[in-house]
């Protein structure tokens, strides 16, 4: 083992269900700090890199960038198969065999995805040929498969996020270096591929596995696709409910809603940091703690109420001071964004802790068909709402789509998790999120009574978050302290 890799022998004990339960709980809380870090260092440096490729280069520049970074970012989800996933899940650990079969798969997959691309893109011209050369790094990020299955699988999140970090600072160095000195989306389109470079070879030299050649066997592949198809589906499937509802939305309520709802979405997305973040660890830690003999009931009923009082600081934080951060932030053009908010917010508080948790659970147990079942039925219900509703209440209706939603996939992935196990879900979650609205409403009244500027909106913040955390304390004082205490020891091992 090189670098920041974890053995399984650390991790396990070697043996199933030998694991140190606690440490294994203390991984997945600095993976969730891990990631979550990782987050906000990538948006922070995307954004700067941003800013300043958009004095070197065009808007439609732009345009052939964003058309190159959409296929590329399509093929990878593509080429995986979700094997990746399933050696994750299973109980028993990945042999050098099994690794070397699951990157000869995603190796052939994304090759062949690279070269129609090529094949049809290139005789287009104008962006298609950036667009080829921005996919040939699909297959290069494949290369980084065994170590990142298992360093997933071990929660070696750290390291994961390092390398995340460092490709990007690459990514945007050799960007705006190579289009300041005149590549033009070239030097975007090259600087991809340094990208996957970088970080298949960070992963490569410091995770556990080391360099391994591509193997390909049919038997192992069979005994992995049926969980793995079903886990790579519901992502696709994800990906595709936002650009069906971004197309529904632009065709019934023109371009102008639809610019509203990506700016909402956008002040959503810092909720959506953290429950990403969650998402990303919960499955791994998951299927190591159900291995390590951790009760079931246990574990859900805890990591409900975990969850659900982090997530409803996120949601108290934005939808508090709704009212005052739209005009301080963007100005008084954009005040159709403030009523989507709440329910955004709102979704996400109802959906975020059981989608978090119960996906985990139910990926971890093999039954990632009821998953994607859950996906496709909160797509379902959220574009069809919205679009039902976009006359009557104009882009508000997108933020009420996204309640309807999130309410079904809660509900949907509760049963599917109760059948299993009998989890008193709304008793660990109503709590904080009856206290979330209450604190909520109170930001948002403190927000409207001040005049929705600077001031409006800092009052409106220390509301909020007093009141949400003197709720908190009181009805769930006990999971507080332990929330903070993982907390604690997770940012003292970053």
């Amino acid at each position: 083992m090189a670098g920041a890799g974890v053995s399984s022998q650390e991790v396990l004990g070697g043996q199933a269900g030998t694991a140190d339960v606690g440490e294994i709980r203390r991984r997945a809380a600095s993976g969730v700090v891990s990631v979550g870090l990782r987050n906000l260092s990538v948006r922070a440096l995307g954004l700067l890199g941003n800013v300043a490729l958009a004095r070197l280069l065009t808007p439609s520049d732009f345009g052939v960038i964003a058309f190159g970074l959409t296929l590329t970012v399509l093929g990878a989800a593509l080429s995986t198969g979700g094997i990746g996933a399933s050696l994750t899940r299973r109980r028993e650990e990945p042999t050098r065999e099994e690794l070397a079969v699951a990157l000869g798969f995603q190796l052939a997959v994304s090759s062949a995805i690279a070269l129609a691309v090529i094949a049809v893109a290139v005789p287009l011209g104008g962006a298609g040929p950036v667009a080829a050369l921005m996919v040939c790094a699909v297959p290069i990020d494949a290369l980084r498969t065994p170590a990142g299955t298992m360093a997933t699988r071990h929660l070696g999140f750290g390291l994961l996020a390092r390398a995340e970090v460092a490709e990007t600072v690459v990514f945007n160095v050799v960007a705006i270096g190579l289009v300041a000195l005149g590549a033009g989306v070239w030097g975007v389109a090259a600087a991809t591929l340094v990208r996957a470079v970088t970080g298949a070879g960070l992963l490569t030299a410091y995770g556990e596995v080391g360099f391994m050649l591509p193997r390909w066997r049919p038997a192992i592949l069979r005994a992995h696709l049926r969980f793995g198809m079903a886990n790579q589906a519901s992502t696709l499937l994800t990906a595709t409910r936002d650009q069906g509802l971004n197309l529904a939305v632009a065709a019934v309520g023109g371009v102008a809603a639809l610019g509203v709802w990506s700016l909402a979405y956008r002040l959503l997305q810092s909720v959506l940091l953290l429950l990403q973040a969650l998402w990303r660890v919960s499955f791994p830690a998951t299927s190591r703690l159900l291995e390590a003999g951790q009760d079931a009931r246990r574990l859900l009923t805890r990591g409900l109420g975990l969850s659900a009082i982090a997530t409803g600081v996120m949601v108290v934080m934005l939808a508090g001071t709704a009212p005052a951060v739209v005009p301080v932030l963007f100005g008084p053009g954009w005040h159709d964004v403030v009523p989507i908010l709440p329910w955004g917010a709102a979704a996400l508080m109802v959906s975020g802790p059981i989608s978090t948790v119960g996906v985990g659970f139910l990926w971890a147990t093999g039954k990632a068909g009821q998953v994607l079942r859950s996906v496709a039925l909160q797509a379902i219900v959220w574009i069809g709402t919205a679009v039902a509703l976009l006359g009557p209440l104009g882009p508000m209706a997108i933020g009420v789509g996204m309640f309807a939603g999130g309410v079904a996939v809660a509900v949907s992935v509760g049963t599917a998790v109760r059948r299993q196990v009998p989890v008193p879900i709304a008793g660990r979650t109503t709590a904080p999120a009856l206290v979330a609205t209450a604190a909520s409403v109170a930001g948002w009244l403190v927000a409207d009574a001040l005049g929705r500027g600077i001031p409006a909106l800092a009052a409106s913040l220390v509301t909020a978050l007093a009141i949400y955390a003197v709720g908190v304390l009181l009805l769930r004082g006990e999971d507080v302290r332990m929330l903070f205490g993982l907390l604690r020891g997770a940012l003292r091992r970053r």
